[in-house]
């Protein structure tokens, strides 16, 4: 038997270290067949690991309808321009979770290594290359 869920999932594509929360309505036979519907849709942020936000909620018909058309109507869906975000931009939430390390996103914690010296190693190397050669002779010259 079938039955409609809500499933609260994390969109992308709205600048750095944000993403927008939105209600996804599927038809599913369980929570767990809903999730993975939902993980489906075009937009969900599918490689984090906490791409969705709550359990899936079974709800009725009649909600159903209603929550679709207003997922199908949202502005989100119209071409993301940056006019168009900021008609949103109340909706988004900042991404906790991830950091950028390297320009890479990751939820590891950031850690400061420390720098080395400019020209540090290669410079004392080239210093003890130099010191190791033999002085010419002048003789060698004419």
């Amino acid at each position: 038997m079938m039955a409609y869920f809500l499933v609260k999932c994390k969109f992308g594509h709205v600048g750095r270290n944000m993403f927008l929360p939105m209600y996804v309505p599927v038809e599913a036979s369980d929570s767990k067949e809903a999730s993975r519907i939902a993980w489906l849709h075009p937009g969900v942020k599918k490689q984090h690991k906490d791409w969705c936000l709550e359990v899936p909620e079974e709800i009725d018909y009649h909600r159903y309808v209603d929550e679709l058309t207003k997922y199908r109507q949202d502005i989100y869906w119209q071409k993301k321009t940056r006019s168009r975000l900021n008609l949103f931009k109340e909706r988004l939430v900042k991404e906790m979770n991830y950091t950028r390390i390297r320009d890479v996103k990751t939820n590891k914690k950031l850690v400061n290594k420390a720098k080395a010296q400019p020209g540090g190693y290669k410079l004392k190397r080239y210093k003890e290359y130099i010191g190791s050669l033999e002085p010419m002779n002048d003789e060698y010259l004419l």
